[in-house]
């Protein structure tokens, strides 16, 4: 198999495309580093060695979004190219790359067969969509950008609200399960792949605090919630604004590694938290640890973790928040369903 070798740390295409699979969890990682192991990855098929493979190069790219990365036009252009020569749509390249169809067309030299490219009005501005000409005077330049930062406000506010169904206290329930939507901000979008909302609607902060959740929990009830390491801290007051208190943890193993700022990311917690006596109706004890390979979609949790929750409350009226399907014995809530 391939390998890459860094700071002597010898790296497979599994390793690499993991960081770029999952970047929003990552910070400090330059843009020609990005670019660099992106290249790498597409040099000599090696995509095709990541995981169980993919159909085609498009599906690959599925799996990126460098979109907030701002690549510089030259590197863009040898991406598209390399993109292109891999048999990559245009419109497969524009959306990993965060630009339109039409700036693909041209950086790999079929732009007049571009002109009926369709525009994609909830794809994230970047700064490489504004072509301004040299000849421009500074004024225009600085109003056009103002003009852009203003349309990407806007529409990051619009992206916060769209879709939200009210989450509405009808029942109450023994077992609350939820996989919140960290809102890693726009200081984030300097690593691999850009940040969570590129993926789906991030929430706030104080819109999480917000939620009704102490009114859907019992008076003896238990909550799952799922947290990465940089929000680990943060959690806690999301905790507290429930009604719960924090209990104990299981950790995701991921198997595949992920780089961080000091160390290899390659793991998620769930935290178990009370509100009044909530202790499991089976006694069987799991490990803490778990260690199950991550798939290909991003931020999916494993089934097993939910097998676990039935298991230790066989009879618990159970709830998931912000869940991505509709699961047998359960209520659940979520945009995506």
């Amino acid at each position: 198999m391939s390998e890459l070798v860094k700071g002597g740390f010898t790296e497979t295409p599994d390793t690499v495309h993991g960081r770029l699979l999952e970047a929003f969890h990552i910070t400090g990682y330059s843009v020609e580093r990005a670019c660099l192991s992106l290249e790498w990855l597409l040099d000599e098929d090696r995509w095709k060695q990541v995981g169980n493979g993919f159909e085609g190069i498009d599906e690959f790219l599925t799996t990126l979004n460098v979109s907030h990365l701002k690549i510089a036009k030259d590197k863009r252009k040898k991406i598209a190219i390399q993109l292109d020569e891999l048999e990559a749509t245009q419109r497969a390249t524009a959306k990993a790359l965060g630009v339109n169809e039409i700036t693909i067309a041209r950086d790999i030299g079929k732009d007049r067969g571009a002109t009926n490219v369709e525009s994609d009005n909830n794809k994230p501005l970047s700064g490489n969509d504004l072509e301004i000409d040299e000849s421009t005077n500074v004024a225009n330049q600085i109003d056009t950008r103002s003009k852009m930062h203003e349309q990407v406000n806007k529409r990051d506010d619009k992206q916060r609200t769209a879709g939200k169904e009210e989450l509405t206290v009808e029942k109450k329930y023994k077992v609350i399960y939820a996989d919140p939507p960290w809102d890693y901000g726009l200081n984030n979008r300097t690593g691999f792949g850009g940040d969570a909302s590129t993926h789906y609607t991030t929430m706030t902060m104080q819109e999480l605090y917000d939620l009704p959740v102490k009114d859907l929990a019992e008076e003896n009830a238990v909550l799952f919630i799922w947290v990465t390491s940089p929000f680990l801290e943060k959690s806690f007051a999301v905790i507290h604004a429930w009604g719960f208190t924090y209990k104990a943890s299981f950790v995701w193993d991921k198997i595949k590694h992920n780089m961080g700022h000091y160390n290899s990311v390659r793991h998620e917690f769930l935290l178990v938290c009370t509100k009044g006596s909530a202790t499991p109706e089976n006694k069987k004890l799991f490990d803490s640890v778990q260690n199950i390979e991550r798939s290909k979609t991003h931020s999916e949790k494993p089934e097993e973790f939910r097998d676990i929750i039935n298991t230790l409350y066989p009879s618990a009226d159970k709830i998931e928040l912000f869940s991505r399907i509709n699961v047998e014995g359960w209520d659940t809530w979520g945009n995506d369903i």
